[in-house]
């Protein structure tokens, strides 16, 4: 009866789903140069990989395919997440490294395909989180 239970655990363990979720990083290099990379999960097949959209006032350098240069901060603007042939069920997480040390990170739901970067901080929105929280 146990070798039947743990065929069992292990037969389910080989068919399960493997719902890692796609990984994007941002990192600003420079004033309005950013570089972005992606590790998709594995069930995503090659054919399928996602691209980044950037906002519209960023070109990718020439040269590369993961470096931007924009003509504006993209604090604030929205990022979306293509998939060249189908969506993918999987969640994301996308972190953004700004170049003064500010970092985001944040988890977006199954089918959330949109984010918004936020905004820098400044001095007097640090000052007045640190006072509300006490």
């Amino acid at each position: 009866m146990i070798r039947i239970l743990a065929l069992f655990f292990v037969a389910s363990s080989v068919f399960a789903d493997d719902f890692r979720p796609l990984y994007v990083e941002i990192g600003e290099l420079q004033d309005y140069r950013y570089t972005v990379r992606l590790k998709r999960p594995p069930q995503v097949p090659p054919s399928n990989h996602p691209a980044i959209e950037m906002p519209e006032f960023c070109t990718v350098q020439p040269g590369t395919d993961n470096i931007y240069i924009c003509s504006k901060d993209i604090a604030g603007s929205s990022l979306s997440i293509n998939y060249p042939s189908f969506g993918v069920p999987n969640s994301s997480v996308v972190k953004m490294s700004f170049i003064t040390g500010e970092n985001h990170t944040v988890t977006l739901s199954r089918g959330e395909l949109t984010w918004r970067v936020p905004l820098r901080e400044e001095v007097s929105t640090v000052a007045a989180q640190y006072t509300w929280l006490g």
